[in-house]
């Protein structure tokens, strides 16, 4: 065997905590020979990581060989099988395959071939499970046979045996037999880049790029102009030789150098998910890590690009700027193809890439004639084609069951732009015309808790609705929208109109582009805000019927959102009012006008949680005590935003407006996390209960309620309570009962509120103006509040009440540093293990008096919470269950339970809302959740087999008192006379209330 080493010391290198790995910094490990004449040298042409790789000049079927322990382990944990990875480089394109052969010796236990149909860097991440044969603890050595003729190949980052996160390994072209899993899973959006770039090769096996380019012809002409009109292209405008020089300076960093063979190398580009395998604990030494990780992000040199491709659309650049800039530009985008940025590369795990690649995207469509002329625009085509995984446009319609937030944030543009970037201009609009149909569709599917746009308004993500990615949603579809408006191959006026409500509606459940804490997800920083953007964007695409140029309703709402008193010609809107429901979000919202701010509404969120409905996520650093977010949490946004209660530092964590729930110091609040099959290391509690919902009636009442059930994991299954929440115009009325649990050692409390007082605001306890830091109190007869944004707490007598103005210690949310803050907090205290407790308060949303607000408490029990209102007559029943048998009050009883607000506005009408909240996703039990005991058992909610089934029809019957009649027809009512009453059944589905007006009959 010949080693070409000119050092007389070999030693072993790079015995990592987590096994053996090669880096080659150094020599040529003396574990490491090759044998047939070839040779084997250290090459610092091309690297991975640091300077230097290792360079086989291999003969036919010669062998590179690897002694040393393999490391493999069988799989003790599915979720995290050992791995293979490697990066190797290749100059030109072999059609051969190189093959792996892992064993003990010369036994052969486990091998796999790959194609070497690739040039530059092509990073592979092969699971030993994937492999054929079957690998065994106590493999010794790793064999690389080359193909049927000589070459050369480089390898950097060989990694023999870790623990890899199952999801992440890539297939591709080079390694197109590992991880199948990808092709059905959760995040194939991002992972399936082969399956989907297959789909499209179906279609259309190869591309022609000899035609000359050409962006100004036929129906496509337009979706340049409009695409370059959002970047920010401007032809016109003159960039100065201090911004030129500062674009230029910026490829330093990239260490860019040409080669004598015409290829280019430079620092290795990388993204930050790639590096996560890396990052656990007990796989390299801070050391290694560091190497491996000093790298260049793929989106920092897209940023460079993008400024540089901008700069070359101008017409005020000198012959020497525009020469330096261009070279530049060719230069940065040979570099990214080098290191592994083309068609076909799985880089080893893509997953999130789309985060990462917008920059370098919108690069090259803005460049895209300098691309042509350089003989370069196929490569960056196939590339944007790939990563953005295009082929998915050919789904079938059947598979077409839901629609993926980060497609559309991160990918949508670019499948689009990548279609413009082809010359062939029939083909292009064909592709366009597919993703139109297939675009349209998607944005109508959003199956069971499948992700997309539900009918009332939920933007669902992560199998929830999640404001957080849905902003980001809209400002990728808004854009996409936009450029596609004024074509053929504009958005169907269906899928236009569903975008354009769930857009609107976004602007209602937050507040000055802020998001709520019941709404955060799992960040709850009070730092998640909506963007303003997707309106202008979706204005300037018009109506979705197309009959106006600038849609009027988003353009007002955009230059509400960007505080410009108009848009387009349009004045602003003033912050909306109403009451809405959303279902799918487990959550009441209603806005009230402002008597204290012209043109501002406050904001009420109600929301829980149910069986089909998470309750929270919890990352390992994000959200680490948010267990109790949606525990029936009331949460008042005054007008005045900046009066809000919330502030993170201090933060109470078992404390939530509105929630009832177990005190837990925040060492035992601290989730647990375990990585679940078909999910990652995460938390998402379910509860027992399918009830937990909202219905409105009119634009001032809402009510909602929830059964809450405590989850086993923490050993809180005996934990139960019925909660709801009844609002009429800016009156509160909240009700408990019972509420049980067997905790003897922690108080069980529903909380009033926890309100910020960082500057000593003034909080009125029973009319008494209280900022005494250190201020505690206990209270039990009728107590009264009046928080610092103006809101008035009636508490009657009888119920434990407890009050603190005083600093609090908690934790940070994301990492559990220490944190601390000052806060006036009120709560109803329920005492350790309660029995059937209860509780009722009320709420006058900026009170301009201290009057009680006016209203009756009719029922208030396990099975049903009924409340009138004193000054508009109207009556909302929380059904927990069957209820029959109800005497002076508009509603007799149901037979299932359900919500229902009812006005009886005089003598002759009666308006109702009724809903049966149970979304009815699967009926019995889910086998899966419950143990032997019959307790709850923690799975993963992208697991559930009900996650994408349809709603099923529920049937629920009301009685009403007094004989009625339909005013209309409805199609999913009917009404017939019982004896001198009415009975009405109502068919609700995806729990959505039914709004039914009665004629006195």
């Amino acid at each position: 065997m010949n080693m070409n080493n000119s050092s007389k010391t070999q030693y072993v290198e790079n015995l990592e905590p987590g096994g053996y790995m090669y880096f080659f910094e150094n020599q040529v490990p003396a574990t490491i020979t090759t044998d047939g004449g070839s040779t084997l040298t250290i090459s610092s042409q091309h690297a991975r990581d640091g300077q230097q790789s290792l360079q086989w000049l291999f003969t036919q079927g010669s062998r590179l060989i690897l002694n040393q322990e393999v490391g493999f382990q069988p799989q003790a944990d599915e979720a995290t099988p050992h791995t293979f990875l490697t990066w190797l480089y290749h100059a030109e394109p072999l059609d051969e395959q190189l093959t792996f052969h892992f064993g003990q010796g010369e036994a052969v236990n486990a091998s796999f071939s790959i194609s070497l149909a690739f040039s530059g860097w092509r990073g592979i991440a092969v699971p030993f499970r994937d492999m054929q044969g079957e690998a065994i603890e106590g493999m010794d050595r790793l064999t690389i046979i080359a193909p049927e003729s000589a070459g050369q190949l480089l390898f950097d980052q060989i990694i023999l045996s870790i623990p890899v996160d199952h999801r992440w390994p890539t297939p591709d072209y080079v390694v197109p037999f590992i991880n199948p899993a990808v092709n059905t899973g959760p995040n194939k959006n991002w992972m399936a880049v082969l399956m989907y770039d297959q789909m499209l090769r179906e279609h259309y096996d190869d591309f022609n790029f000899t035609l000359p380019f050409d962006d100004t012809s036929g129906d496509t002409a337009i979706l340049y102009k409009n695409f370059d009109r959002h970047l920010a292209v401007n032809s016109s405008s003159t960039i100065s030789q201090e911004k030129i020089d500062a674009n230029l300076a910026k490829y330093t960093q990239f260490m860019l150098r040409d080669n004598p063979d015409g290829s280019i190398t430079g620092k290795p580009l990388d993204h930050p998910k790639r590096q996560n395998f890396m990052r656990v604990d007990g796989i390299l030494s801070p050391e290694s890590l560091a190497l491996l990780t000093d790298t260049i992000n793929i989106s920092v040199l897209g940023k460079a690009l993008l400024e540089t491709a901008k700069f070359l659309r101008t017409d005020s650049l000198s012959a020497e700027n525009r020469r330096q800039l261009e070279a530049r530009f060719i230069d940065g985008s040979r570099y990214a193809f080098e290191q592994g940025w083309q068609g076909g590369s799985g880089y080893q795990i893509v997953s999130h890439v789309g985060y990462q690649t917008r920059e370098l995207f919108d690069a090259w469509f803005i460049g895209r004639r300098v691309l042509a002329q350089r003989g370069w625009l196929a490569s960056a085509q196939q590339a944007m084609m790939w990563f953005s995984a295009t082929g998915r446009i050919y789904e079938a319609d059947e598979t077409i069951i839901d629609s993926n937030v980060d497609i559309l944030n991160t990918q949508l543009q670019w499948m689009i732009k990548s279609f413009l970037l082809l010359p062939e201009i029939t083909v292009r609009e064909a592709l366009l015309t597919q993703l139109q149909s297939w675009l349209s569709k998607t944005l109508l599917a959003s199956d069971g808790v499948g992700g997309g746009f539900k009918p009332e308004g939920s933007v669902f993500h992560h199998c929830q609705h999640y404001p957080a990615y849905g902003k980001d949603a809209f400002n990728g579809l808004g854009v996409a929208i936009y450029g596609l408006s004024g074509s053929p191959f504009r958005l169907s006026q269906a899928a236009h109109q569903r975008a354009k409500e769930v857009l609107l509606k976004m602007r209602i459940y937050t507040k000055e582009t802020h998001i709520p804490l019941p709404l955060s997800g799992r960040h709850p920083d009070d730092k998640q805000v909506i963007s303003a953007a997707p309106y202008q964007w979706m204005a300037r695409a018009g109506s979705p019927d197309g009959t106006q140029t600038v849609d009027r309703e988003l353009a007002a709402a955009y230059a509400y959102l960007a505080n410009k008193p108009d848009f387009e010609g349009i004045p602003a809107e003033s912050e909306p009012v109403g009451a809405w429901a959303m279902n799918y979000a487990s959550m009441a919202v209603q806005r009230g006008r402002s008597a204290v701010l012209a043109d501002k509404s406050w904001l009420v969120i109600a929301r829980g949680f149910s069986r089909y409905l998470v309750g929270n996520e919890t990352y390992e650093a994000n959200n680490l005590y948010g267990r109790y977010l949606q525990y029936g949490h009331v949460a008042i946004e005054p007008a005045d935003y900046s009066l809000r209660a919330f502030s993170h530092d201090g933060w109470n964590w078992s404390r939530y407006p509105g929630t009832t729930a177990i005190q837990l110091p925040n060492d035992q609040l601290i989730a647990t996390l375990h990585q679940l099959p078909g999910a990652g290391i995460e938390e998402m509690l379910l509860s027992t209960e399918t009830y937990s919902g909202a219905t409105t009636l009119g634009d001032e009442s809402s009510l909602f309620a929830v059964k809450l059930h405590g989850h086993a994991k923490y050993q809180q299954q005996s934990f139960r309570a019925r909660k709801s929440c009844f609002i009429f115009a800016n009156r509160i009325i909240a009700l408990g009962s019972a509420i049980d649990n067997r905790d003897t050692e922690h108080h069980t409390e529903t909380t009033l509120f926890q309100h910020k007082v960082p500057a000593g605001e003034v909080v009125e306890v029973n009319g008494e103006a209280i900022n005494s830091i250190g201020t505690h109190l206990s209270l039990q007869g009728e107590t009264r509040f009046k928080d610092p944004a103006g809101n008035r707490y009636f508490i009657p007598a009888g119920q434990q009440v407890r009050f603190s103005y005083d600093n609090q210690a908690s934790n940070h949310e994301d990492d559990g540093t220490p944190t601390q803050g000052l806060f006036a907090t009120a709560v109803i205290d329920h005492g350790k293990a309660p029995q059937q407790q209860s509780y009722e308060y009320a709420v006058v949303i900026e009170a301009s008096g201290s009057s009680k607000p006016d209203y009756q408490v009719l029922r208030q029990d396990v099975s049903a919470h009924i409340v009138r209102d004193g000054v508009t007559g109207t009556e909302g029943y929380a059904f927990f269950s069957p209820v029959a048998g109800l005497t002076e009050t508009l509603i007799i009883g149901s037979d299932s339970p359900a919500m229902v607000l009812a006005n009886q506005l005089n003598a002759q009408e009666m308006h109702l809302s009724i809903v049966n909240p149970d979304l009815a996703l699967y009926r019995g039990q889910d086998p899966d959740q419950i143990d032997a005991n019959g307790d709850q058992v923690e799975v993963s909610i992208y697991s559930r087999p009900w996650g994408s089934n349809l709603s099923k029809i529920q049937v629920t019957q009301i009685l009403i008192a007094g004989s009625w009649s339909l005013a209309e027809p409805y199609s999913a009512v009917t009404l017939v006379r019982q004896q001198n009453n009415s009975l009405l059944t109502i068919e609700t589905r995806d729990a959505r209330p039914e709004y039914i007006r009665l004629l006195k009959i």
